[in-house]
């Protein structure tokens, strides 16, 4: 006779395991984006910028260029603009005035801290503008005036891969949750052949089987659209700076793409791994039989 109560206290822990390991990075990584940057934070953000993005100019020079690339480009004529964030009373008051209608808030407050301090840059389409900071990370600025230059695009695969990039919030697929959900919640009924099986069936079956896989599939829109920001945006630069300011350029813009990839594989392989996690509790737990006098 099977015991029950042990085969659901099985399912119960497996299930929950597996949650708690999908669950904790999109956790950590939706909390450092949501959270307001402390002043005591802002040092040691600064040093990580300057390791991800030092100078390869100065900020006079940079601006100087990214305004002659806006002209170039035809940009400027499409209304896009560069505005300097930093923590002067005008510069505040002008980034609140910009991000004023955006929400939720309180992403948009700690994206707007970030930004006074240099500690990031940042492309809004809604606003048409690129936000840099004098005080730090402005070599950032032709990358964001390369995505700039897709959001602007008239070419129906860039548009599309533009808005693709919806599917990544905050750095978290929004398909990370359904995919973990279907994984844990969703039992492969191994005993019915494939050709028996509804479609719902083998759908949900392929997806719990596949979720890490499928996760990091939906995070090609964002890692192809931030890399093409940077190959576009270095070609823009490249006819202004010296190639041993390019050379600086390729590898910052690099070690920047990488942190995306860092998200996406932690992210993805969480999935993946709560699905393995589940299902080895279960398979080393499988309830006894008991005979029967």
């Amino acid at each position: 006779m099977v015991n029950v109560s042990e085969t659901k206290r099985n399912e119960y822990l497996a299930t929950g395991t597996g949650l708690a390991v999908g669950m904790l990075p999109m956790a950590v990584q939706l909390k450092g984006e949501l959270t307001p940057v402390k002043s005591k934070d802002i040092p040691s953000l600064k040093r990580f910028m300057n390791i991800i993005s030092p100078p390869v100019d100065t900020f006079e020079n940079t601006m100087t260029v990214a305004e002659k690339i806006l002209q170039e480009e035809g940009l400027a004529n499409k209304g896009v603009g560069i505005f300097v964030a930093n923590n002067t009373p005008e510069s505040v008051a002008g980034l609140d005035d910009l991000f004023k209608d955006m929400k939720p808030k309180k992403l948009v407050e700690a994206t707007k801290n970030i930004l006074r301090n240099g500690c990031n840059a940042c492309y809004c389409n809604d606003i048409k503008k690129a936000i840099i900071s004098n005080e730090g990370g402005h070599s950032l600025i032709f990358h964001e005036l390369g995505h700039a230059k897709h959001f602007n695009s008239k070419n129906i695969l860039m548009k599309g891969l533009v808005h693709s990039r919806a599917i990544t919030q905050c750095g978290v697929s929004l398909f990370a949750p359904i995919a973990l959900g279907i994984a844990m919640f969703h039992n492969t009924d191994k005993t019915k052949p494939k050709k028996d099986k509804s479609i719902k069936d083998k759908t949900l079956d392929f997806i719990s089987n596949h979720a890490g896989k499928l996760t990091l599939a939906t995070y090609a829109p964002l890692l192809l659209e931030e890399g093409l920001a940077s190959v576009d945006g270095i070609k823009m630069a490249k006819k202004h700076l010296k190639p041993e300011q390019i050379s600086k350029l390729k590898g910052q813009y690099a070690k920047a793409w990488g942190t995306y990839a860092l998200v996406a594989i932690g992210i993805s392989g969480a999935v993946g791994l709560a699905s393995i996690v589940k299902n080895s509790i279960l398979n080393k737990k499988q309830p006894t039989e008991t005979k029967q006098a």
